[in-house]
């Protein structure tokens, strides 16, 4: 007899639980390919209209708008350029692709909100560990993603789990795996690597709760602490983190120069806000 709780199982079904059609899976690994060429990423975009409707008005809007308005994706892309290109439009992929489970406890607003502060704070400090800013997004954006697949897969078991856990991150992953067998780490991760994004990206996200240090995994501590940040907001706001974090993050920061960041680090979350 076959376990009840398969990654396999809920990997055979992804299509169906956190609906992401082959072609969005096509165009977020050409959005995460160092050679992506820009007008075959507009080709695919122009395919998904309501993607396209979101990188549109994202294009226009007074964060990325440069005093002119745009109404075909080819110029929105020639506009914004490939650097900022290719994090507006694996948000607007994600945002307009994935169902939202129905199970009390799981509030999907509140879960992409804090991926998308997850992911700015990643792309924002990746030039800190020399990572390129659409990889740290792309961790950012999608290191929950197994908590998603959990709520679509076992709605009524999820729902247990977070019924007995708080906020706190271990917590969840530990009751995740008394149920499962594995967390939302592994179960993301697995998905990702279905998905054949950058094998960078997927170990960051299997390892984005692990405590272990990450000397030699630059991707790994900046995920871990983008989240961390991420976990610490008031409101629309950033708040400092002990200094000790970054230091066991492996972030060549200072307190002081993290301290100063933070307003610059808000407006650069804020632009991708006009995809809700």
């Amino acid at each position: 007899m076959s376990a009840p709780y398969e990654i396999q199982r809920i990997l055979t079904q992804s299509e169906e639980l956190a609906p992401v059609s082959p072609a969005a899976i096509q165009l977020l690994q050409m959005l995460n390919d160092p050679d992506a060429d820009l007008r075959q990423i507009a080709d695919k975009v122009r395919l998904d209209p309501v993607v396209s409707l979101r990188v549109l008005r994202a294009a226009n809007s007074a964060h990325f708008s440069r005093g002119r308005q745009v109404s075909a994706i080819s110029e929105a892309l020639m506009i914004l350029g490939l650097t900022q290109a290719r994090p507006l439009i694996s948000a607007a992929i994600m945002l307009s692709n994935t169902r939202a489970p129905k199970l009390p406890g799981f509030d999907a607003n509140q879960f992409w909100h804090h991926s998308i502060w997850a992911a700015a704070n990643a792309e924002y400090l990746s030039t800190a560990v020399r990572e390129a800013p659409w990889i740290g997004f792309t961790c950012g954006l999608l290191h929950d993603l197994g908590r998603l697949l959990f709520a679509n897969a076992w709605p009524q078991e999820y729902a247990r789990v977070l019924t007995n856990v708080t906020s706190d991150d271990a917590a969840l992953c530990v009751a995740e795996k008394e149920v499962f067998g594995f967390d939302h780490t592994e179960l993301g991760a697995a998905l990702l690597e279905q998905w054949h994004l950058p094998a960078d990206v997927c170990q960051a996200i299997r390892l984005h709760h692990q405590p272990a240090n990450t000397t030699g995994l630059p991707l790994v501590g900046l995920l871990q602490f983008a989240d961390e940040m991420a976990n610490h907001i008031d409101g629309q706001h950033l708040q400092m983190v002990p200094a000790e974090m970054m230091q066991a993050h492996q972030i060549p920061l200072s307190e002081e120069q993290l301290q100063a960041a933070l307003p610059a680090m808000e407006k650069h979350h804020e632009r991708y806000m006009v995809l809700f």
